[in-house]
């Protein structure tokens, strides 16, 4: 049971993954839809166990839920920019930002089938949280365009919402490594 959870939770932070770096279309099903549905049924077998692993397992799924919408949402505010003013400099830091997010969702995908801390690299959260950083450092001298105004307040909060989701998967995904399980083990034992 425990290997099937880790193998869909898996894939479904594989399909965020390439969520995060596909062309938004208004007309499909957003990738990572079925997956997540897939997954949220797979998982439904843990709803009544108390074991922590089972616990952050159904943590990692509500995360995973979460950024979708997210990254959809930041997908979306994207494309609106590129329609506007296709020429912006936010268009590329959150082209930026979901690529980077992507880099560090494939790495947690890994972590979660493997158990082992493999390219979960700091690096990707400090580069997600500078470029959120920068992104809400424009707020301070905002655009005159009223509809510049409204994508940035949009798109500081959700860059904001990422970053935190972000590294709450991490830290979570890392507790389902047998170093995070043992160092777990270890302070109930001390306790």
């Amino acid at each position: 049971s425990s290997d099937v959870c880790s193998s869909d939770l898996s894939l479904l932070y594989q399909d965020l993954a390439f969520l995060a770096v596909s062309p938004c279309s208004s007309k499909e099903t957003p990738l990572g839809s079925l997956r997540s549905t897939e997954t949220q049924t797979r998982l439904a077998v843990l709803s009544g166990d108390g074991r922590s692993e089972a616990r952050r397992y159904r943590s990692l799924l509500n995360q995973a839920e979460r950024l979708r919408l997210t990254i959809l949402s930041l997908s979306r505010l994207r494309k609106r920019l590129e329609r506007e003013n296709h020429g912006h400099p936010l268009v590329v830091k959150i082209t930026e930002l979901l690529e980077t997010s992507s880099r560090l969702l494939l790495a947690v995908s890994e972590v979660i089938v493997s158990g082992q801390i493999l390219g979960v690299s700091p690096q990707y959260l400090a580069k997600v949280e500078e470029i959120t950083k920068t992104i809400r450092e424009l707020q301070k001298d905002p655009p005159q365009s009223a509809f510049l105004s409204a994508v940035l307040a949009d798109l500081v909060y959700q860059t904001d919402s990422l970053a935190g989701k972000l590294r709450a998967i991490v830290e979570l995904a890392l507790k389902t490594t047998t170093e995070g399980i043992e160092a777990r083990s270890e302070e109930h034992t001390s306790e």
